[in-house]
């Protein structure tokens, strides 16, 4: 388990926050600074999207389904989801029509990054999503795309 995920879930549970986390979490989390969130049932996947990632100055947070990523996007308010469409329980279509039906949510921008047919990419465009990439993807493309939604 990483350590931003167990101080989001201590945040979630409203549990007393140890003062070493304290520290670190302000030190790392300014209030400033953007926050991605990458949604894939692929530990590698969500990994190897971290490690592109990694070099920028965004806050990285990660959810393993739709169900997870409804927590944290409700809990953590990410500035840009990073999502697979292909995903056990709740999809990534699934996702994309739930936060477009928030008004809460009509900052959030969503890339979506998956290995289904260029068609259904053009489809999660359709339905709300900001842009899609199709995987593989490149490390160079996939930050641009970042950081423009971002900028």
């Amino acid at each position: 388990m990483l350590v931003e995920d167990f101080i989001s879930f201590l945040h979630q549970q409203q549990m007393p926050m140890p003062e070493i986390l304290l520290q670190e979490d302000t030190k790392q989390t300014p209030a400033q600074k953007k926050r991605v969130l990458i949604i894939d049932d692929e530990m590698a996947m969500r990994n190897a999207v971290r490690r592109v990632l990694q070099s920028t100055p965004y806050d990285i947070i990660s959810a393993q389904d739709g169900f997870q990523a409804g927590v944290k996007i409700i809990a953590e308010k990410p500035d840009l989801i990073i999502l697979d469409l292909s995903m056990p329980g709740l999809d990534g279509f699934d996702v994309i029509q739930f936060i477009r039906q928030r008004p809460d949510l009509t900052d959030l921008k969503i890339l979506v990054l998956s290995g289904l047919a260029p068609a259904d990419l053009a489809e999660s465009v359709r339905i709300g999503a900001n842009d899609a990439i199709a995987k593989p993807f490149d490390n160079t493309d996939l930050l641009s795309r970042v950081n423009n939604l971002l900028s």
